[in-house]
């Protein structure tokens, strides 16, 4: 598993090593690294493609598809933008609160402490970050083909779908 100081939008920080680190890799390495900065990593961004999934199953046929933003401000503050009013707001606490469990556990076993809000806001905008077209697109057209791609259900996406109606969790996901 990988993990990286981040930046903003949870990318890797390339201009800063992390805290205490000599090495010329720019991984960042628990138990080496300072657990002060903020870090993202494989974990945490493949725990984001359940919620990501169930999210798409909900917004099929439907527009406008909410932005990062809101998706954003939906996972880290649980503010329930109107864009969300078709979505039962108890089935979407759950989801938010069984992804923070996930990845706050994910965290404790790699840096022996949850993910920060800081992080978690960094991990969204990682995670959630094509919704409205890929930060690298060069060209609206680019930009809109890939805001499609994204909200599109794929195969893997359908199986955490049916998973989750099913009331059942991601293999490997923390239960307790």
């Amino acid at each position: 598993m990988g993990w990286w100081k981040c930046n903003e939008h949870g990318g890797i920080d390339w201009t800063n090593k992390p805290t205490g680190h000599s090495g010329g890799l720019i991984n960042a390495v628990p138990d080496r690294d300072s657990i002060e900065d903020y870090y993202n990593g494989d974990a945490p961004a493949d725990a984001m493609y359940v919620p990501i999934a169930i999210l798409k199953s909900w917004f099929i046929n439907r527009t406008p598809k909410p932005k990062l933003e809101q998706l954003t401000k939906l996972f880290v503050n649980k503010e329930v933008d109107l864009i969300f009013r078709h979505i039962n707001k108890d089935q979407l606490f759950k989801l938010i609160d069984a992804t923070w469990k996930e990845i706050d556990a994910i965290y404790r076993e790699a840096w022996g402490r949850p993910a920060y809000p800081e992080e978690r806001s960094r991990i969204c905008s990682f995670s959630f970050g094509s919704c409205e077209g890929s930060r690298s697109c060069k060209t609206p057209s680019e930009k809109r083909k890939d805001q499609v791609d994204w909200w599109r259900i794929k195969e893997y996406d359908q199986t955490h779908i049916d998973n989750y109606k099913q009331g059942k969790l991601p293999y490997g996901w923390h239960t307790e």
